[in-house]
């Protein structure tokens, strides 16, 4: 494990017009994004890319070569990458992080079990069915560590969030 794992901080992105989630001629604005430092970024996106099939749709280098800032595409989420600077920066000294990918279903979750598995990513669980009162519904899932220490969790659990219907009466609290 690197001296200094890799992390996820969360941003949120502020919409415009008051869009919680915007769709405009194909492109989708996330307003929460996860940010990972690695202690070698290249490897990070690599492994993101050939082991969860994450998309790397840009990358930006500091004067050093090292990668400054990347964004990585998975499904309808993104994750931004960037190398460890050095310790004088507050960002030098994040802890691992936990992150989970919604599938599109089990076939899904099991093509990218195998996938791990052939180019032996370090399997945490092996696909397991699970249920707990977060998921009623239950789901297919693994789990892995990516080479900053982060656990991450592919499923098939849909989380779901409940949109504030305008006019709606207020509870009162």
């Amino acid at each position: 494990m690197p001296q200094h794992p890799a992390a996820v901080y969360l941003f949120l992105a502020m919409p415009t017009g008051g869009k919680d989630l915007s769709v405009e001629g194909q492109v989708i604005a996330p307003t929460l994004t996860a940010s990972l430092v690695y202690d070698d970024a290249r490897e990070g996106i690599r492994w993101l890319v050939d082991v969860l099939g994450f998309r790397a749709t840009t990358v930006y280098e500091s004067p050093d070569g090292d990668v400054a800032f990347a964004e990585l595409v998975w499904r309808t989420g993104v994750v931004f990458v960037s190398g460890r600077p050095p310790c004088s920066n507050p960002w030098s000294k994040v802890g691992p992080a936990s992150i989970a990918l919604a599938a599109e279903d089990a076939q899904a979750v099991d093509r990218l079990y195998h996938r791990a598995v052939a180019v032996g990513a370090e399997i945490i669980r092996p696909v397991h069915d699970a249920r707990t009162p977060a998921f009623p519904d239950g789901s297919h899932q693994f789990d892995l560590r990516d080479p900053g220490g982060n656990l991450w969790t592919v499923g098939t659990f849909r989380p779901r969030i409940a949109l504030k219907v305008e006019g709606a009466a207020s509870s009162g609290c």
